[in-house]
């Protein structure tokens, strides 16, 4: 009656978000990390008629862009083909992000079931025409810079953000209801324009989101190489090392694999002065700190300026010194009581 080939069966993930989730290819491929077992249903489009004219699946590719057949993103081709070396599970991914939206975008419409104008409605029923829509283990997450605002203002607030994903976070668990673990990777600052003062309401709304959740897990991208265009990254050392890093956490929370190393970013845990108020200790919930360099004056350059004083009596740091989970800052004077510490990445 029919023939069918090259069937598979495995585990699916949903990426989600803006440019960053979307992860075009802006310099160095990511085609090394093709496989067959990494499959996706049509595409990210960002219009109704766009999918609903494309019922077909295709193996992953991660270099195009929404609206090419088989797009899983640069960092969603990474962690599909680490998930495949790793478990020998082949892998579904559900690209839905769409580059240059704010966290409203994403938002579930009433009329989601039966429409597929909404972002939302799109990705819904590419799970539910597939039939995979409970059988998502994960969500992997990537926005906050069009909430961060600009020199004119208009961003979100931190509670204002963090309502509008947990709002997020319970339209997915309803529709796609045995999503085990959700990713943020934390938005990062001095990027595409957006203001300082308005990245860090979303960094720390995605921060708390982390802290409040047992199934949500954050990841940094600092420490990252950026494109030229000062917002997106390029693959090697940039979307590349987002996979590389959310696959451990990924491996641990989901498939309950161990690790003897590091595989989370630190969360600060305490702040205390001493020694007359010119010792400032940072304690997280690291085993161990460590520096992947030993030029002091070039981590003292960057420490001071991700670790920003405010309000504290024109004090600064001066020196610093990694004790087990903590950094130690020395300070040239007393900071006073209504001292305030941020922290920039």
């Amino acid at each position: 009656i029919r023939e069918v080939d090259d069937i598979v069966c495995g585990d699916v993930f949903v990426v989600q978000g803006q440019s960053n989730a979307a992860a075009v290819m802006y310099s160095g491929s990511s085609a090394a990390y093709q496989s067959d077992y990494i499959r996706v249903y049509a595409g990210g489009s960002t219009s109704s008629s766009g999918l609903i004219n494309n019922d077909q699946w295709y193996y992953g590719q991660g270099d195009g862009n929404e609206n090419s057949n088989g797009n899983t993103g640069q960092w969603g081709i990474v962690i599909g083909k680490m998930l495949i070396d790793q478990l020998n599970i082949p892998v579904a991914i559900f690209n839905g992000a769409h580059g240059g939206q704010p966290i409203e975008f994403f938002q579930r419409p009433n009329n989601y079931t039966s429409s597929t104008d909404s972002n939302y409605g799109r990705l819904y029923y590419r799970l539910n025409k597939t039939g995979l829509k409970s059988y998502v283990r994960g969500v992997l997450w990537s926005q906050g810079e069009s909430n961060s605002g600009n020199s004119s203002g208009g961003g979100l607030s931190t509670s204002q953000y963090k309502a509008y994903f947990e709002n997020l976070m319970n339209y997915w668990q309803e529709d796609f209801p045995n999503i085990e673990q959700y990713y943020i990777f934390q938005t990062r600052s001095f990027v595409c324009g957006t203001s300082l003062s308005g990245s860090l309401e979303i960094k720390e709304a995605q921060r708390l989101l982390a802290v409040e959740n047992n199934n949500v897990s954050i990841m940094p991208t600092t420490g990252m190489s950026l494109h030229s265009d000062n917002c997106h990254f390029p693959f090697s050392n940039g979307y590349e090392k987002f996979g590389t890093r959310i696959i451990k956490p990924l491996l641990n929370n989901i498939y309950g694999v161990g690790y003897q190393e590091e595989i989370n970013a630190p969360m600060i845990t305490d702040i205390n002065l001493s020694s007359g108020n010119t010792q400032l200790e940072i304690a997280t919930d690291a085993s161990s700190l460590m520096t992947n360099t030993s030029n002091q004056n070039s981590l003292l350059n960057k420490l001071t300026n991700d670790f920003v004083l405010t309000n504290a009596n024109n004090v600064s740091i001066t020196g610093f010194d990694i004790s087990g989970s903590s950094i130690v800052f020395s300070l040239n004077g007393d900071p006073g009581s209504e001292a305030r510490l941020s922290f920039y990445g």
